[in-house]
Protein backbone atom coordinates (compact mmCIF):
# COMPACT_ATOMS: atom_id res chain seq x y z
CA UNK A 1 0.00 0.00 0.00
CA UNK A 2 2.87 2.36 0.83
CA UNK A 3 4.29 1.74 -2.63
CA UNK A 4 0.98 2.71 -4.23
CA UNK A 5 0.84 6.00 -2.28
CA UNK A 6 4.46 6.72 -3.13
CA UNK A 7 3.76 6.02 -6.82
CA UNK A 8 0.70 8.35 -6.80
CA UNK A 9 2.78 11.00 -5.02
CA UNK A 10 5.44 10.83 -7.74
CA UNK A 11 2.85 11.05 -10.50
CA UNK A 12 1.26 14.12 -8.92
CA UNK A 13 4.65 15.79 -8.46
CA UNK A 14 5.59 15.33 -12.10
CA UNK A 15 2.19 16.40 -13.38
CA UNK A 16 2.28 19.61 -11.30
CA UNK A 17 5.81 20.53 -12.32
CA UNK A 18 6.13 23.60 -14.51
CA UNK A 19 6.34 22.89 -18.17
CA UNK A 20 9.46 24.42 -19.74
CA UNK A 21 8.64 27.69 -21.47
CA UNK A 22 9.81 28.56 -24.91
CA UNK A 23 12.00 31.41 -23.69
CA UNK A 24 13.48 33.68 -26.29
CA UNK A 25 17.02 34.79 -25.69
CA UNK A 26 18.69 38.14 -26.14
CA UNK A 27 20.23 36.76 -29.33
CA UNK A 28 16.74 35.96 -30.68
CA UNK A 29 15.65 39.58 -30.17
CA UNK A 30 18.86 40.88 -31.72
CA UNK A 31 18.27 38.72 -34.78
CA UNK A 32 14.87 40.36 -35.34
CA UNK A 33 16.44 43.81 -35.80
CA UNK A 34 19.68 42.95 -37.63
CA UNK A 35 20.17 44.97 -40.79
CA UNK A 36 19.87 48.51 -42.06
CA UNK A 37 16.86 50.67 -41.12
CA UNK A 38 16.12 54.02 -42.78
CA UNK A 39 14.64 56.85 -40.73
CA UNK A 40 11.06 57.55 -41.82
CA UNK A 41 9.78 59.65 -38.89
CA UNK A 42 11.33 61.75 -36.14
CA UNK A 43 9.42 63.43 -33.34
CA UNK A 44 8.95 67.13 -34.09
CA UNK A 45 9.73 67.00 -37.81
CA UNK A 46 7.87 66.17 -41.01
CA UNK A 47 8.79 63.46 -43.47
CA UNK A 48 9.63 66.26 -45.94
CA UNK A 49 12.23 67.61 -43.49
CA UNK A 50 13.87 64.17 -43.46
CA UNK A 51 13.76 63.82 -47.26
CA UNK A 52 15.40 67.25 -47.69
CA UNK A 53 18.54 66.19 -45.82
CA UNK A 54 21.66 65.79 -47.94
CA UNK A 55 22.42 62.45 -46.24
CA UNK A 56 19.53 60.09 -45.40
CA UNK A 57 19.61 59.09 -41.70
CA UNK A 58 19.73 55.36 -40.93
CA UNK A 59 20.73 52.86 -38.27
CA UNK A 60 22.40 49.53 -38.79
CA UNK A 61 22.37 46.64 -36.34
CA UNK A 62 25.09 43.98 -36.46
CA UNK A 63 24.92 41.55 -33.54
CA UNK A 64 24.85 43.84 -30.50
CA UNK A 65 26.45 46.83 -32.29
CA UNK A 66 24.59 49.83 -33.68
CA UNK A 67 25.95 52.38 -36.14
CA UNK A 68 24.64 54.79 -38.73
CA UNK A 69 24.23 58.43 -39.59
CA UNK A 70 21.91 61.07 -38.17
CA UNK A 71 21.86 63.04 -41.40
CA UNK A 72 25.14 64.82 -40.67
CA UNK A 73 27.35 62.79 -38.35
CA UNK A 74 28.12 59.11 -38.08
CA UNK A 75 27.39 57.47 -34.73
CA UNK A 76 28.07 54.18 -33.01
CA UNK A 77 27.09 52.38 -29.83
CA UNK A 78 26.26 48.93 -28.57
CA UNK A 79 23.10 47.38 -27.23
CA UNK A 80 23.49 46.79 -23.50
CA UNK A 81 20.13 45.07 -22.99
CA UNK A 82 17.37 43.87 -25.25
CA UNK A 83 14.21 41.90 -24.54
CA UNK A 84 10.82 41.57 -26.18
CA UNK A 85 10.06 45.31 -26.10
CA UNK A 86 12.87 46.93 -24.08
CA UNK A 87 16.20 48.12 -25.39
CA UNK A 88 19.06 50.16 -23.98
CA UNK A 89 22.30 51.38 -25.47
CA UNK A 90 25.74 52.24 -24.16
CA UNK A 91 26.67 55.94 -24.51
CA UNK A 92 26.82 57.01 -28.15
CA UNK A 93 29.95 58.17 -29.88
CA UNK A 94 29.78 60.29 -32.99
CA UNK A 95 31.77 62.37 -35.41
CA UNK A 96 31.53 66.14 -34.91
CA UNK A 97 31.10 67.58 -38.40
CA UNK A 98 29.19 70.78 -38.92
CA UNK A 99 26.40 70.66 -41.48
CA UNK A 100 24.13 73.34 -42.88
CA UNK A 101 21.09 71.85 -41.14
CA UNK A 102 21.83 70.53 -37.65
CA UNK A 103 18.34 70.52 -36.09
CA UNK A 104 17.37 67.01 -37.19
CA UNK A 105 20.78 65.47 -36.51
CA UNK A 106 20.93 67.03 -33.01
CA UNK A 107 17.36 65.91 -32.27
CA UNK A 108 18.10 62.42 -33.58
CA UNK A 109 20.98 62.09 -31.12
CA UNK A 110 18.87 63.33 -28.20
CA UNK A 111 15.96 61.02 -29.01
CA UNK A 112 17.92 57.84 -29.65
CA UNK A 113 19.67 58.27 -26.30
CA UNK A 114 16.24 58.54 -24.60
CA UNK A 115 15.01 55.29 -26.14
CA UNK A 116 13.81 52.73 -23.60
CA UNK A 117 11.47 50.56 -25.65
CA UNK A 118 11.02 49.42 -29.20
CA UNK A 119 8.14 48.05 -31.22
CA UNK A 120 8.67 45.94 -34.28
CA UNK A 121 5.95 45.19 -36.79
CA UNK A 122 6.59 43.90 -40.29
CA UNK A 123 9.27 46.21 -41.71
CA UNK A 124 8.79 49.04 -39.22
CA UNK A 125 10.89 49.63 -36.11
CA UNK A 126 9.70 52.26 -33.64
CA UNK A 127 11.76 53.60 -30.74
CA UNK A 128 9.77 54.85 -27.74
CA UNK A 129 10.61 56.55 -24.45
CA UNK A 130 9.44 55.63 -20.93
CA UNK A 131 6.20 57.58 -21.51
CA UNK A 132 5.46 55.35 -24.53
CA UNK A 133 5.90 58.29 -26.93
CA UNK A 134 7.10 57.57 -30.46
CA UNK A 135 10.55 59.08 -30.86
CA UNK A 136 11.96 57.59 -34.05
CA UNK A 137 10.45 55.36 -36.72
CA UNK A 138 12.55 53.32 -39.14
CA UNK A 139 11.74 51.22 -42.19
CA UNK A 140 13.79 48.13 -43.07
CA UNK A 141 15.91 48.52 -46.17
Amino acid sequence: MKKAYFFLFLISMFSCAEQPENKETEKDFLNTIVGKWNLSEIKGFSSTDIKNLRIAPFIKFEENKISGTNGCNNFFSSITTISKNNISFSPFGETKMMCQEMKISDTFGELISKTDMYFLKNNTLIFLNKKNENLLTFTKE
